[in-house]
């Protein structure tokens, strides 16, 4: 995925790193690396119903999502 704007860098690069949920982040022209942990949980708050057209109805879990970054790469 490519992020592109304006700033002191013109072009962010995420990159996914293997099947884990780790991904690393550099810039173009930039010599840093970071390194970005993703986990997810199913809410405590539960989730929504969505109804069906038979009237019955499914429901959707709600996912907490957190994200940590540290420097350097994987």
């Amino acid at each position: 995925m490519r992020l592109k704007g304006k700033g002191p860098s013109y072009e962010v690069q995420v990159e996914a790193v293997g099947e884990s949920d780790d991904y690393e982040i550099t810039a173009r022209g930039e010599d840093f690396v970071f390194r970005m942990h993703v986990t997810q949980a199913e809410s405590e708050e539960g989730g929504f119903a969505v109804p069906g057209a038979d009237g019955s109805s499914t429901v959707v879990p709600e996912y907490d999502l957190m994200a940590t970054a540290d420097e350097g790469s994987c």
